[in-house]
């Protein structure tokens, strides 16, 4: 089972590390696009607009987490089903809810 688990953990981790930058990115243009002209308007210099960006970033991240999370489970289960490889594992007697229970847990 450690095996099992272990393997579906790998298998969401890179969809979940590119659809989390991906979000962060998205919503750190469209914050961007909202307070441009507050941001060129005061004249303000390229590292004040960069620390700008790090103290958006924590606040993104309650909206980038879930939904990357999310992204990131269905398209590894989602590669798993269309591998066959969730029949295999049924087959060889694992239930679908001792699968799917690390993404669960995290």
């Amino acid at each position: 089972m450690k095996i099992l688990r272990n393997y579906t953990l790998k298998e969401a981790f890179k969809p979940f590390l590119l659809s989390l930058l991906t979000f962060i990115f998205i919503l750190l243009l469209g914050n961007l696009l909202h307070s441009a002209d507050k941001i060129i308007s005061k004249g303000s210099n390229l590292i004040d607009v960069l620390k700008l960006f790090l103290y958006w970033i924590p606040y993104l991240l309650r909206y980038a987490l879930p939904m990357s999370l999310l992204t990131a489970i269905l398209l590894s289960f989602g590669r798993l089903s269309s591998d066959n490889e969730i029949m295999a594992m049924r087959a060889s007697g694992f239930s679908l809810y001792r699968v799917i229970l690390p993404m669960i847990a995290i």
